[in-house]
């Protein structure tokens, strides 16, 4: 589980993937990763993670490349400054529709989903609404998760949205409803 150990470089857990660096999610928590490792401090952190090969990929740059940049500049504003100047350009729709993929990317494989139950399990059983790594990771570092609504949730959302609009367009268009009408009895 990746907090068992405190994240030990500058006493604090990397950025969430959902921080954005020059626009890309998960490249701040890259960097930090990378420092941990150059420092030895990673834990049980992994660096280059399946999630960091992504990003590089999409960018179009090493793992040497990046841990070299990382290495040569002590801030993160100039390796992010680096990885723009070295990365294949994308449209701002192309890199959007990559950060929802990614902050959305849940386990691939049965046996991926029984890994990830198993370490949000270790963290919060009652949490079996989420589904994406970026939410297990925040999770885990002790990061606010929104309660996702389920599909039963969201379409009792939706059709009681709908019968409120409704309502109101009967009310503006016949006036108030007589108590003990059928409609207001089943409104009620």
């Amino acid at each position: 589980m990746f907090n068992i150990l405190l994240w030990i470089y500058g006493n604090h857990y990397p950025h969430s993937m959902r921080f954005k660096l020059e626009g890309y999610v998960h490249l701040a928590r890259m960097i930090d990763k990378c420092r941990a490792v150059l420092a030895g401090t990673e834990g049980e952190y992994i660096y280059p993670c399946p999630m960091d090969d992504r990003l590089m990929e999409f960018a179009g740059i090493t793992a040497d490349q990046f841990t070299t940049a990382v290495k040569a500049n002590p801030s993160d504003e100039i390796v992010a400054k680096w990885f723009m100047k070295t990365a294949k350009p994308h449209t701002p729709a192309e890199l959007n529709k990559w950060s929802e993929m990614m902050l959305n990317r849940g386990p691939s494989t049965p046996e991926k989903k029984e890994y990830f139950n198993k370490l949000r399990d270790a963290v919060d059983p009652s949490r079996t609404d989420l589904t994406a790594w970026a939410d297990l990771q925040d999770l885990e570092e002790g990061r606010t998760v929104q309660k996702i609504f389920g599909r039963s949730e969201v379409w009792l959302l939706t059709h009681f949205t709908a019968l409120i609009a409704l309502k109101d367009i009967l009310m503006a268009k016949h006036g108030e409803f007589q108590s003990g009408s059928q409609a207001d009895q089943w409104y009620a």
